[in-house]
This record gives structure tokens, sequence and C-alpha cells, in this order.
């Protein structure tokens, strides 16, 4: 029978505790801070290191280090261009802070007098540390590891989010004392001087392949875990898009993409015309002899590292290791601190390939101080296997899987495959982030915080939204108030419900849709890829010819219009839809339409018939149609009322057919419509990077005008990519035209140069939009009368007018005001003695952006 000892489990706590004790006295913790001991300010980039250990950093942009090693070391050293080297003793297995004033080569302490001298002026000619980086440089074909015939190596990573800078006070509220276990699990290691709290980690182990050849690369997903947060986000969105943030990162790329931007490497080939380089130290690793050289960007605030790299002397002029962050003055939001690690091994034919990886970001709303959140992605590369290409066939299917359900192994699995160990505060989060999505009060919290973000509140298989379109006004209809909402998964899988009741207090008429959808593949709809049957009805308002890109047309903020807004469209929609979405971002959607629009307020349609005028109450079109779409490479972040692309290199191809059937349900006309667009995003490094739009469409008939091209025009005051600015409602009609936006973002290249405006992080912005095309005389109504005659004003003069010349507007705006705002000054080139325009205007928009 067992007896309860005292003594027996105090005896078992005290060895425990000696022998926790033991393994981390184990290990040797050095942090602090660096400056320069005269002018007190923060040094980056200083080289440190461990003496008779191969373990060193750099000093952030804040002056800031930390180091560890499970070497026994008793000397740390700091060296710095142009300073004198120091050498501090440290107790070995201890943790300690330690910070260290450097003097210069020319200046002692201030007890001696301190005289200016002329600085050198920095040159590229004649100087070693530059011909070393050309050497580089000239060697990057070669040491690049998709060099090799083929290249297979299997990878883990892992990325933990924490927050950080919590204040005490804050903590110890009544408020927060449920979660007081999350307080607990904390990392005061990791970041000298902060405290960490991790809230989120994902993992993974995946295969990974390359042919040169076919110029083919295949990724097979073996594990994955993550902390669960499907409840209210959508979950795979948020780890493609954190994953973005923190992408891999390739030196021997000429540009790098860190948290969204691209930067130049410092080993592009034309680094040396943006970077300072300069050779700082000579060390031996793992007995091979290697140069450091210290980078620094040319102009601060320009999208650039500056750090170190140790390169190779044994012919190949490879990197050995890499030690990078960013200048404290580069034009980011959020971003406090960056510090990049990545460390390379020889293989078998003499190559260096990548070991290991680890980037590291403090982020904030504020820049040195206040709440934040820090961003940790590690990864470990093992297993190379090289020159042993697979056969074609092998590469022909290059999905990757990211069923959650699929991946899931035990924690056995993981404790064998996992490359980088867990910490103590790590090794927590799963299961702290399933007790905190237990408690009630953070259920209610997060139900809030997600209403406020996606508009749509849950109440069980059903949720109410989007609160945007709650309450708006226009001139048809007054105050108009809309309530709506729809089923989820869980009401009635696979069939889902959605619908809505609007009512207008002038027009005192209501408006109201009822739609239903099947799921084919019995997936949820609101989640890519969708493979559905679609069936709806809806009775409502519209601006002829508007389809702006914002969320809702009928929200609030598109309520406030310049200009007469005095056109508009009562609407009886018949709709049925087939979607199929394929894993390469192929789609097709199958459609049928039955439209009946009815003229209200200024705009009539009105024929002559018989030689007189004929009012026409409405017009009905029956359409049959194809649209298909393609984006390769596509990665997105999606939620139930809105899917946004995350922006990347490859273009979005659409093109579309309709058919309009007289006769058929009532249909008019006999037409017929071909459109076709491409977007694209392409990056120009320093230069930052511009957006490209193209869009065209011809139709084919005769028919009015309302059938046509409507040139898609924004009177609002909010900032559109998708239409022209300072275009009026229906003010261009076409039979075949083409729409051309292009919008340019310098990122700050040239107000970074720019002495106190650089201190504003703003950005500049370029755009241009252009209108071309025509209007054939079989469908001007100037020739045939039965036509619909082009709208006018009351005094006659028409407002309508068929494209003829090119319509032409440029603008010129100042995005990051605040961090959050882009204000654009437009201008109008063409069509300027059209009544009722504007030659100018300013439009502002939200952006969110790092």
């Amino acid at each position: 029978m067992f007896t309860y000892k005292p003594y027996l489990y105090l005896a078992i706590l005290c060895a425990l505790l000696s022998m926790a004790y033991t393994s981390v006295a184990q290990t040797t913790v050095v942090s602090g801070k660096v400056i320069d001991a005269v002018s007190r300010e923060a040094l980056s980039t200083v080289s440190i290191k461990f003496i008779n250990s191969n373990k060193g950093t750099v000093t952030d942009s804040n002056g800031r280090y930390f180091l560890s090693t499970t070497d026994k070391v008793t000397l740390i050293q700091f060296s710095y261009l142009s300073y004198q080297t120091v050498t501090k003793r440290i107790t070995p297995g201890a943790q300690q802070v330690l910070n260290v004033q450097l003097v210069t080569n020319n200046q002692t302490l201030p007890e001696a007098e301190i005289r200016a001298t002329r600085r050198v002026k920095y040159k590229n000619k004649d100087n070693p540390a530059v011909a070393l980086i050309k050497k580089v440089i000239d060697n990057k074909s070669i040491n690049q590891p998709k060099n090799y015939s083929s290249l297979e190596y299997e990878k883990y990573e892992k990325l933990v989010f924490s927050l950080s800078d919590l204040p005490q006070k804050t903590l110890d509220k009544k408020l927060l004392a449920s979660y007081k276990f999350l307080w607990e699990n904390k990392d005061t290691t990791k970041i000298p001087g902060k405290t960490l709290y991790p809230i989120y980690m994902e993992e993974m182990v995946s295969d990974h392949y390359y042919n040169k050849e076919l110029n083919k690369s295949k990724t097979i997903i073996k594990a994955k875990q993550q902390v669960d947060i499907s409840n209210y986000v959508d979950q795979n969105g948020v780890s493609i898009y954190l994953n973005r943030v923190y992408a891999d990162i390739d030196i021997y790329a000429n540009n790098i993409f860190i948290v969204t931007n691209q930067f130049l490497s410092p080993i592009a080939d034309n680094a040396q015309d943006y970077y300072k380089f300069f050779i700082t130290d000579t060390v031996v690793n793992d007995t091979s002899k290697l140069v450091e050289i210290s980078f620094t960007p040319r102009v601060k605030g320009d999208l650039l590292f500056e750090g170190k790299l140790y390169i190779t002397l044994d012919g190949k002029f490879a990197v050995k290791r890499l030690d990078m962050g960013l200048d404290k003055n580069v034009n980011l939001n959020w971003i406090r601190s960056l510090h990049v690690i990545q460390t390379f091994d020889q293989d078998s034919l003499g190559h260096y390939y990548l070991n290991s990886s680890d980037a590291l970001t403090d982020l904030g709303f504020l820049r040195n101080k206040g709440v934040g959140v820090v961003g940790e992605r590690s990864m470990s590369f093992k297993n190379y296997v090289i020159n042993h290409p697979k056969e074609a066939s092998f590469y022909s299917d290059d999905t990757v899987n990211t069923n959650t359900e699929e991946l899931k192994q035990n924690e056995a699995y993981w404790k064998q495959n996992r490359a980088i160990a867990l910490s103590h505060s790590e090794s927590n989060v799963y299961k702290n982030m399933d007790t905190l999505q237990s408690i009630p009060k953070f259920k209610r919290t997060a139900n809030f915080v997600n209403f406020l973000v996606t508009g749509y509140h849950g109440f069980g298989g059903f949720e109410m939204g989007p609160s945007s379109t709650f309450f708006s006004f226009n001139e048809l209809e007054g105050s108009r108030f809309k309530f709506g909402g729809r089923t989820l998964p869980k009401f009635y899988n696979p069939w889902y419900f959605e619908g809505y009741a609007a009512y207008g207090t002038k027009d005192e008429k209501w408006k109201y849709k009822l739609a239903t959808t099947y799921s084919l593949n019995h997936k949820t709809i609101y989640k890519f890829p969708n493979n559905y049957l679609k069936v709806s009805y809806e009775r409502t308002t519209m601006i002829p010819g508007q389809e702006l890109e914002l969320a809702q047309s009928d929200g609030f903020l598109l309520s406030f219009k310049r200009g007469e807004d005095n056109k508009w469209l009562y609407t009886e929609n018949y709709k049925f839809n087939y979607l199929r979405e394929f894993k390469d971002h192929f789609s097709y959607d199958w459609g049928f339409n039955r439209f009946t629009q009815s003229p209200a307020l200024d705009l009539r349609y009105i024929s002559t018939i018989n030689g007189a005028d004929t009012t026409i109450s409405s017009l009905t079109t029956s359409e049959l149609s194809l649209r298909l779409r393609w984006a390769p490479h596509e990665q997105m972040i999606q939620g139930k009322s809105y899917r946004t692309q995350i922006p990347n290199k490859f273009p979005i191809i659409t093109a579309k057919y309709t058919m309009g059937i007289k006769g058929l349900f009532g249909g008019a006309y006999n037409y017929q419509a071909v459109e076709a667009g491409i977007s694209k995003r392409t990056y120009l490094s320093q230069l930052g990077y511009t957006d490209i739009a193209i869009e065209g469409r011809i139709v084919l008939g005769q028919v009015p005008f309302p059938l046509l091209n409507l040139i898609p025009a924004n009177q609002s005051y909010i900032y559109s990519r998708s239409s022209f600015n300072l275009m009026n409602f229906m003010e261009f009609v076409s039979d075949h035209s083409v729409n051309v936006f292009i919008d340019h973002s310098f990122g700050g290249f040239i107000l970074n140069k720019v002495p106190l405006i650089k201190k504003l992080k703003w950005r500049e912005f370029v755009a241009m939009k252009m209108a071309f095309g025509g209007l054939r005389s079989e469908n001007d109504p100037a020739v045939h009368s039965n036509l619909y005659q082009f709208p006018a004003n009351d005094n006659g003069t028409p407002t309508t007018y068929a494209l003829e010349k090119p319509y032409m507007e440029v603008s010129l705006g100042i995005g990051n005001i605040f961090k959050l705002f882009r204000v654009d000054a437009i201008r109008r080139l063409t069509y300027l003695n059209n009544p009722g325009v504007a030659q100018n205007g300013i439009r502002i928009a939200y952006i969110l952006d790092f």
C-alpha cells in the first residue's frame, strides 16, 4: 500500500532542481548594448565573438546584441571598423549583461583633447573589400544551389510569434487574471531587455526537389502543426501570409523579400553602387580562413541591409556566414529591428549550401517603445542529394498539400524530426492557446474583434452582416437601412443560404436578395477551392456600370460623392452559376443571368419609334456566360466575405464570353461580348514596384447604350485603383475599349533623401490611367434612331458621350501618412470641356502596409 513520505518528495524535488541548474549552468549567455564612448550613440553591426569559439554575432540597429554558447569560454571580443578592439572577461556558464563603450582609433577617453579630423571619402576604387565582393558576385553562378542539375533536401521550419513589452501593471490587473497562465510562460533570453510571451507557433517538415533541365520544383509536406485559430480567421491564409512576410532569404538572389518588401542583396550584381563595404576582420572557422566584410547602405533609409558577410578564401569566394539587419532609418512601418543569421556548409562537390537560417523581427506601432510583436522564423536543412534527378513525371504534380488534418503527426514524430529544439516557453504554446480558446471571456472578446474586422457576427449556424452596409444613403433611396446574413457549414452542409432586406426612406421601397448554394465537394464555400452550384434572386438599386473594387457597393463610405448623383437603376436579377476552382488556381464559371433594369431619377431610356420619342420603362436581357481565370502561384487571405490576394510577381489572367439571347425569358436583344484582362506587379528593386492592369471588352451586335461598355468611373472621395477618379458616372460608352491602369510606388526612394521629410517615412506614388476605344456606327443613336438616346441634362446638353479619343488622367500621391493613409492629387488631361467635370481633384485611400 502506498504511504505518503514528504521527505522522499523533497529529495526528488531537490535532485530535479539540481539537474536543471546543472543543465542551465552549462550555457553561457551574454547580452547588452554597445555605444560610442563619446557621443553615446548606439553602434550597429559591431562584430562580437567568444574567444576560442566559432560563435559570434553583430549588434542590431539599436546597438543591442545577444550571444550564447555551450562551449567553455571566458573571454568575449568586440570589434568595429575604426574603433579599438575590446576584450572582456565573462563568467562561464552564467547569464550576464555586459554593456560596452567603444573608443575610436583617433579618440581617447574624455580627459584627452579630441580634435576633429577630416573624414576620408568612401571610394569603390582601390577598395580591397569591393574587389573581394566583386569576386563573390562573379562566383554566384557556381555557388548558387540551383547551379546543380538536380537538388533535393529536407527542411524543418518553425514560426513563432510572441507579445513583447507588456507593462507589468497591466498584467497584474484583475481583468487579465483569467489569462495568468499566458504571462507565466515567458522568455527573457531571446532579445536582451525584452520579455516575450509566445502566442502563436507553427512547425513543418517538408521535402524539396528541383530539376534544372526541366526548371521544375516540387514540395512535399510531410508534417505540419500549428496553433488552431480557425474559429476566428482563415487559418491557412494566415499561415501563408506569415510565411510570405518571413519568406525564404536567398543571399545569392539580386533582390530579397522581407516583410512584403524587396531589398537589394549585399551581393547583388550592382551592390557596390548602393552599399559601402569594409574588410573588418579575418577569422578562422572550422579550420577554414574567412574574411569578415562589413556592409552598410550608402543612403540611410533605403531598402538595404547592414551587417557582415564571412567569405571563404578557398577559391570559391562563397558566403560561409551571413549576419545582417536593417538600418534604424529604413522606410518600413511597424518594424523596430530585424536580424537575419544564416550559415552555410560545404557539400561533397566543394560547393556551399544553406545549413540554417534564422530571421527575427521586432514589430510595434511605436518605433522604440510600447507593446509589440516579435516574430521568428527558424529553418534547418539536411539530407542534401545532389545531381541525382528524378524522372520528369515526378515533377508533373507540383501541388503542395495544405490540409492540416492530413498532416498531423504525434509528439513522438516531432521529437524525432524536430531539427531545432523548442525552448521551454515554446513547448507550452500549443497547450496554452487551446486553453485560452476555451475561456468564455476570450471567446466573447475574439468574436467582437472578429465582428469589427469582418463585419459578421455569428449565432450558431447563422451569422449576421456585413456591418458596413447596415446604413448608407444616396439620392434615390435617401437613408438606406439593410440587414442580412447567411448560414455556416454547421447549419446544413452542403447547402448554404444567404439574403438581405433593405429599405429606403425616400423612395419607400423594399429591396431584398435570396440565394442558395450547393457545395458539390461538400466543403465550405467560403474557402478556396470552390466547386458549387448557386441560384439567386435579387431586387435592388445600382448606379449603371459601376463595379468598384470595394467590398460592398452600398457601403457607408461610398455614400459620399462629388458632383451629380442623379442616374440610378432599379434592378431585378435572376442568376444561376456553376463555379469550379482547381488547385493550380485555374477556374471557370458557367452562368445564366436574366437582368431587368428600370431607369430612375434623371435617367431615361428614350427611343424613337414611328417618328415619335417613346420612354422605355425597363430593359430585360437574358445572358449565357463563361468566365475563365488563371492566377499561377496565387496566394491569398480569405475570410467569409472577402479574398485578399497577397501580391507577387505572377500575373492574373481573366477572360469572359457572354451571349445575349433575344426571346429567352423575355430577353430583348441578341448580342455577344468578349472581354479579357491581365494584371501584374513588377518589382524594380530600389525603385519600388509597379502595378499594371489592362482590360478590354468588345460588344458584337446592335444594342442600346446600357448594354455597351460603360467606362468605370468613380465619384466617391475614396481613391480607386480600377476606376477613373475624375470621370463622371456614365460619362463615356463604347462598343470596343481597352482600359490601362498603371500605379507605381517608389517606396520612399526619393523622399528618403530629403532632409527632415525623410523622418516622416512618407512614400511617393505616381499613376496613369487611360481608356481607349470607340463606337461603331451601328450602335450610335445619332445614326440609328431606334436606339436609346444618350442621357442629357435639363438643358438638353448630353452628359454621356461616345469614347473617341483616349481619356487620360494622372496622379501624384503621398502614402504612408500616419502609416495608414494615401492622398493623391489627380489631374484630368482630356475631355476637359465636357459639362460638370473637374480637371483636378484630391482622393484619399486607407492602406495598411509594412
